[in-house]
């Protein structure tokens, strides 16, 4: 495809964040023909494997195979690995006399240590071999119920009643197949009378009625269920070691993914530049006598409210400054001068008060002691009207729609005990609404409706068009109706910022909780959104590979 036809052709170079991006994705492509290397290798040595079976079967059986089966792998060429089917091949009788001769020297080696489990003699284990093969007329490796009498009276050296072979078919078949093999028919050997007190002598502190798994794969043989579940296991096992690289390549586009949608980088400096204004801005308890002067230093922040008071000076000289600009910021000594020429009147006006016409008439606007040096001071310096309508906070961003104070009541319950609360309290008991220790803060983002706009504390909202002088003369009005109380157990304060030059969205919480004991714990909770979550094609392309990604493995 040329470039351009469905997006702008990529220069190397022009962008470091395009640069690195191209190095994953090289990567990524690379290892996706590593994967693919290692598979078509995988496939030859099945080929091949195929093949050997093919001739080995051609061949019959070879002498030297312990079990009286072979397991065959039967796929076609162009069929997939994972579905591969697995069965058995009756053994070939033309054979059975070399495998019979190579069990039985087998067998020979082992069977003092098999006698000596069993309670037996070794001549007595290679006897009941040999027995067992002549009853073994069809070469199956083992008996059923007509050619275990014969076997088992020669054996036992007496007649056994034709009713009970059925029984001891059912009581010794450990596999339950209808047969007995070799090892379950020295179990039944064992426990015919004359033998069963000696193998319970030497028996009887084993854990399972089973001989050890060497000898019955090697004289016994092992049962095609277990062969066929094994091959199944090594093939799913060798499919997830061949998966492996995929899920790795997978792993690294979600984790590409997100940092493009999400970019982090971007949203944790928003976060954090607002988190940083709040706590290092937002100050109270300043020096100086404010409104009538200029407020050098605020020496308390958001984590020295401790009480009612501490909150609305907190959100009328801190909070209310930062979030309802009205000029742009000066240096300190143009700060001072300009509050040493404000009047009085005009410094409470601008705090909030409100005073009769006759009133503001009588006191007139006399300024401080600066006089006629206030005239010749100049205008302040206007803020850059070509970006903005009104000064914005931090540089960059515009509050939208203003801001809302809200807070959870705690319902009045009965004291526990009236007498003691009558003589020493006497006022009214609350429930517990907890925040002894510092609140879960994902948890207390949730405010609960129920406890929301009760009487006397409904939900206020602060105009962003709002000068600060109205600002404060609502907050002004919620400290005289004593909007704060002994019921408030949370406060909410929730503003949203919108950030062009990102085109980013920012909910900021702050959150007072007021536990019985009087503490008011406080935190911040800043959480932004991309309005676009596409911001380049980069975040097409690898969310395209992922979705491949995601289809070839599932």
């Amino acid at each position: 495809m040329a470039a351009g036809a469905c997006w702008p052709a990529w220069q190397p170079g022009t962008n470091p964040g395009n640069d690195r991006l191209s190095v994953i994705l090289e990567r990524l492509t690379d290892a996706e023909k590593s994967l693919n290397h290692h598979s078509a290798f995988i496939q030859s040595v099945l080929a091949e494997t195929r093949s050997m079976l093919t001739e080995l079967r051609a061949a019959g059986p070879p002498a030297n195979i312990a079990s009286q089966h072979i397991v065959e792998i039967k796929a076609d060429n162009d069929q997939p690995l994972a579905s591969l089917d697995i069965y058995v091949v009756s053994g070939d009788t033309a054979n059975a006399d070399s495998v019979r001769a190579d069990q039985r020297a087998a067998l020979e080696e082992s069977a003092a240590d098999i006698a000596a489990l069993l309670g037996l003699t070794s001549q007595e284990i290679v006897r009941a071999y040999d027995l067992f093969n002549q009853a073994d007329a069809d070469a199956s490796g083992k008996l059923d119920t007509h050619e275990l009498k014969p076997a088992l009276e020669a054996l036992c050296g007496t007649v056994i009643p034709e009713e009970d072979f059925g029984i001891i078919l059912q009581e010794f078949d450990k596999n339950h197949d209808g047969h007995l093999n070799f090892e379950e028919f020295l179990f039944c050997y064992c426990h015919t009378p004359q033998k069963k007190i000696h193998h319970l002598e030497t028996w009887v502190h084993k854990k399972e009625d089973r001989l050890p798994s060497d000898f019955r794969a090697t004289v016994v043989g092992v049962r095609t269920s277990s062969i066929t579940t094994y091959l199944r296991s090594e093939l799913e096992q060798m499919q997830a070691c061949l998966a492996l690289p995929a899920v790795f390549v997978l792993f690294l586009l979600f984790m590409l993914s997100m940092e493009l949608h999400q970019g982090n980088s971007v949203i944790q400096g928003m976060e954090h530049a607002f988190k940083s204004d709040i706590e290092g801005n937002a100050n109270f308890a300043f020096a100086g006598v404010v409104p009538f002067e200029n407020g050098r230093m605020g020496h308390k922040n958001i984590y020295d409210v401790n009480s009612f008071a501490d909150f609305w000076s907190w959100f009328d000289m801190g909070l209310a400054t930062l979030l309802f600009p009205e000029s742009w910021d000066v240096s300190e000594p143009r700060v001072n001068a300009g509050a040493r020429c404000t009047a009085p009147v005009d410094a409470l006006l601008g705090a909030g008060w409100t005073f009769n016409a006759s009133v503001l008439n009588q006191v007139g606007s006399a300024s401080l002691d600066l006089g006629p040096l206030c005239d010749d001071l100049g205008p302040d310096p206007a803020y850059p009207k070509d970006f903005f309508r009104k000064p914005p906070y931090l540089f960059f961003n515009s509050i939208v729609g203003g801001l809302r104070l809200s807070q959870e009541q705690v319902p009045l319950k009965e004291c526990q005990d009236t007498d003691l609360h009558l003589r020493v309290y006497d006022s009214k008991c609350l429930e517990d609404p907890g925040y002894w220790i510092e609140p879960d803060r994902d948890r207390s983002l949730i405010m609960t409706k129920s406890k929301v706009n009760k009487p006397n504390a409904s939900t206020h909202y602060f105009l962003s068009q709002w000068t600060q002088a109205e600002v404060r003369k609502q907050v002004k009005a919620l400290e005289n109706s004593a909007w704060l109380n002994q019921r408030t157990g949370k406060v909410e304060i929730l503003f949203t910022t919108y950030n062009a030059h990102q085109h980013i969205f920012t909910a900021l919480y702050v959150y007072f909780f007021v536990n019985r004991g009087g503490h008011i714990h406080k935190f911040i909770k800043p959480m932004s959104v991309w309005v676009d979550p596409y911001q380049s094609v980069w975040s097409y392309v690898v969310d395209s590979v992922f979705a491949l990604m995601v289809l070839k493995l599932f």
